[in-house]
C-alpha cells in the first residue's frame, strides 16, 4: 500500500524587498548558488535546469541529477517549482508552491511542498 504524500510548509519574514526575495528563491541561476553539494549546474531554458549534486548522506552516496522547473510564475508575487531527482536506487519528484508578500519592513515567503514521487531507499 502506498504510504500518503508527504506535505510540508512554512512562513519566513525576510529584510529583502519582494523582488530580490523572489529572484533568491525563484530565479533558477540564483538558486543554484545555493544548492547544498552542487557539482554542476546547467540551464537548459529560461525556466528549466538540470544539475548534479554529491549529497554526503551515510545511506545515500553517489551523485543525485536533479531537474529543476518552474512553473506558473508570476514575478515577484508566486512561482510553482518543480523537482525531479534520480540516483542508484532513488528517485524523489516534488512540487514548490512559493508566495511573495510585502510587509513595512521587507517581505514575507509562504511556501509549501508536497512530495509525489519517493522511491527506493529514501522510501
Amino acid at each position: 500500500m502506498p504510504s500518503p504524500p508527504l506535505e510540508f510548509g512554512g512562513e519566513e519574514q525576510f529584510a529583502a524587498s519582494p523582488a530580490r526575495l523572489f529572484a533568491a528563491v525563484a530565479e533558477l541561476d540564483q538558486l543554484a548558488s545555493v544548492i547544498p553539494d552542487l557539482a554542476s549546474f546547467r540551464r537548459v531554458s529560461d525556466r528549466e535546469a538540470e544539475a548534479v549534486v554529491r549529497p554526503g548522506f551515510s545511506f545515500l552516496r553517489g551523485t543525485l541529477r536533479l531537474n529543476l522547473g518552474v512553473e506558473d510564475a508570476l514575478p515577484p508575487e508566486r512561482a510553482r517549482m518543480r523537482v525531479a531527482a534520480k540516483g542508484i536506487g532513488v528517485t524523489i519528484g516534488l512540487v514548490s508552491d512559493l508566495a511573495v508578500e510585502p510587509r513595512e519592513t521587507g517581505s514575507t515567503l509562504r511556501w509549501s511542498a508536497r512530495v509525489e514521487t519517493l522511491q527506493g531507499l529514501v522510501a
